[in-house]
């Protein structure tokens, strides 16, 4: 992954003094039912720093913290899929947003016909309202 800049955020590929912030991020993924890490601990973070060292991240030009995971991966028919993590704590402040929308121009940009992205949809509401 090349670097990109916006407005807000540096796109780059991992390094291994991101170890510390990926940590603080997947850890919130602990139990998640679909980019779960199980077991993540400081210790083993690095396993996750490496299987991650394809894609690449997304931080905040102001302070330097690494806030979220995005990836861009071939597919079929010269085509993209993209996908993010975001540290919880930046959540609904548009930086998912920010970071997708440049790597999607930037796939565009080099030829890309196609990109596709899928999301996974759980709503709590509903789980809450059939509990009760």
């Amino acid at each position: 992954m090349e670097s990109i800049e916006t407005e807000r955020l540096i796109l780059r590929p991992f390094r291994e003094s991101d170890n510390g912030d990926l940590f603080e991020f997947l850890y919130q993924l602990r139990d998640d039912e679909f980019e779960s890490c199980p077991g993540i601990t400081r210790e083993n973070g690095r396993e996750h720093l490496q299987y991650r060292l394809n894609s690449g991240e997304f931080m905040l030009k102001e302070t330097g913290k690494v806030i979220g995971n995005i990836s861009c991966r071939s597919r079929d028919f010269e085509a993209k899929e993209v996908g993010y993590i975001i540290n919880a704590d930046y959540q609904k402040k548009g930086c998912a947003a920010e970071a997708l929308s440049a790597v999607i121009r930037h796939a565009f940009d080099a030829g890309i016909h196609r990109v596709y992205a899928e999301r996974y949809f759980v709503i709590q509401t509903f789980f809450k309202m059939r509990e009760g």
